[in-house]
């Protein structure tokens, strides 16, 4: 029997190459929310939490 299809959410990018290198993480968006957070006041980010 063929196993479900199912959407992978912990780790969708497990099978990417050279995801252990920093480099492709952040080209694939990692970092985008703190590179974000360093540009607001400390009171936008409660206000947006």
């Amino acid at each position: 029997m063929p196993a479900a299809a199912y959407e992978k959410v912990l780790l969708p990018n497990i099978e990417k190459n050279e995801t252990e290198w920093l480099s492709a993480y952040q080209k694939g968006g990692g970092y985008s929310a703190l590179k974000t957070a360093l540009g607001m006041t400390p009171e936008a980010i409660t206000n947006l939490v």
